[in-house]
């Protein structure tokens, strides 16, 4: 059964190491019956471009943290989602609104990331932008087109460099948990984690876990979106169920 607008939940999204709100607003333009979709903006990109980006875990969540409690103060469910190092930001606002807003999260959505205290392969933090860029682009599989002119380039850097080095510098103890369900993602051909990195999740929440696969590589979700928010819907209304 649809749900109607009032009922439908709000899922806020944090984009992959570079990306920004606007990824996922091709996602929120297919009126998704299964969640109203609302991207999460980080300094250094987009609307936020003249905020120096930032580079640690805890200053992107101190960076974020206003607009998402926006959010929670408003009726309704809400569910986080995150891909990559946004899915380490993801998790790292859900436990803070652990403890000062227990109860408020319906589920967590964890894409394209090992959990939290698995290290991430690779390291292309402090390289020359070239080797820096060839790195990253190897790691993730993907190439982003505006890395190949150079006045985007020049823009695009400081935040991608930025929430690189935040996703390798990145350390949590083993078991660093949630209260809230957590379903960790991942493309079938992912080669940056695999599907039992990707279950190792399961230890970070202290609520029902459960994983799935869609096809396509680390970026499957560029291609899947449509596939990916009726799975999330799917998911919450199970739960609410």
């Amino acid at each position: 059964m649809t749900e109607t607008p009032d009922e439908r939940p709000r899922l806020l999204c944090f984009p992959f190491a570079g990306g920004g709100a606007g990824f996922f607003g091709a996602w929120r333009r297919l009126g998704s019956p299964h969640a109203d979709v609302i991207g999460v903006q980080l300094p250094g990109r987009e609307s936020r471009l003249r905020e120096a980006p930032v580079s640690n875990v805890a200053d992107a969540v101190a960076a974020v943290l206003p607009a998402v409690q926006a959010e929670t103060a408003k009726p309704g469910r809400l569910a986080l989602f995150g891909h990559s190092s946004g899915a380490i930001l993801a998790f790292e606002v859900a436990r803070r609104l652990d403890a000062i807003d227990p109860g408020r999260l319906a589920h967590l959505f964890v894409s394209g990331t090992t959990a939290p205290w698995q290290p991430r392969p690779g390291r292309a933090t402090g390289l020359p932008d070239d080797e820096f860029i060839a790195t990253v682009q190897g790691i993730a599989g993907f190439s982003h087109g505006a890395l190949n002119e150079p006045r985007l380039r020049d823009l695009l850097l400081p935040a991608l460099r930025a929430d690189i080095q935040m996703h390798e510098d990145y350390r949590t103890p083993v078991g660093t948990s949630v209260s809230v369900p957590v379903t960790a993602l991942r493309g079938q051909d992912d080669a940056l984690v695999t599907a039992d990195e990707a279950a190792e999740w399961s230890k970070a929440t202290r609520s029902r876990f459960d994983s799935s696969e869609l096809p396509g590589g680390h970026m499957y979700l560029t291609d899947q979106r449509e596939a990916l928010l009726a799975l999330i819907g799917a998911n919450l209304r199970d739960a609410r169920r």
